[in-house]
């Protein structure tokens, strides 16, 4: 009976065995700190897509603010061109009526 417990024993506590296990624990924690290193280099990404979005919202504002500078000038550009339509007609319908006056004879300048 000894010498089966004994044989029992020595099939677990083969030193083969033993290696295998160090080499299964060694790759196991490779396995983790490579894992662990992918996770701080994946934070590191978040963190800086973070910033670039808060920049991206940053110039959003300052794209949104000019786009709302160019609506009034925009605005005051189609009241300009507008009052000049209107004096432009009112400087035709003038030079109509004194075409008009001088064709009939009425000389303006006599008054």
């Amino acid at each position: 009976m000894v010498d089966n417990v004994a044989r029992e024993l020595a099939a677990r506590l083969d030193i083969n065995r033993q290696k295998e296990w160090v080499e299964q624990i060694l790759d196991s924690s490779k396995r983790i700190a490579d894992t662990a290193n992918l996770n701080i280099k994946s934070e590191t990404e978040r963190l800086h897509v973070k910033d670039l979005m808060v920049q991206l919202r940053e110039k959003t504002e300052a794209l949104e603010a000019t786009f709302d500078k160019i609506d009034q000038i925009e605005a005051i550009v189609h009241t300009v061109k507008e009052t000049y339509n209107k004096v432009a007609a009112s400087v035709d319908d003038m030079e109509k009526a004194v075409m008009a006056s001088t064709s009939s004879g009425f000389n303006l300048f006599q008054l």
